[in-house]
């Protein structure tokens, strides 16, 4: 079974660490829609994140969607360079606020 876990860091960022994938995404989404609500400016760093296939996207945007709907702006910063390539090529970067 593939893990993850998530850590508030000093800057108040919700830092990810461990592997993003079909297994995790679930608990994370609820970490995370947890973190869009408390959090004044929400902001994901992904630095100790792996991304294996399209399921880190998936979660990404439905966290973009989360944070639209109760009108928060959030921000994704040091994506992995998999991850980064594939929202180039598919198009979202103007969609998803990456940093």
């Amino acid at each position: 079974m593939k893990t993850v876990d998530t850590q508030v860091n000093a800057s108040g960022q919700l830092e990810i660490v461990g592997e993003l994938s079909f297994d995790t995404i679930p608990k994370l989404y609820e970490i995370s829609c947890d973190f869009i609500i408390e959090s004044e400016q929400p902001i994901f760093n992904l630095q100790d994140a792996v991304s294996e296939d399209n399921s880190g996207i998936a979660l990404l945007i439905a966290c973009k969607r989360y944070a639209n709907k109760h009108n928060k702006d959030i921000y994704f910063i040091n994506l992995p360079n998999r991850l980064r390539d594939v929202i180039k090529l598919s198009g979202l970067e103007s969609i998803l606020a990456i940093k």
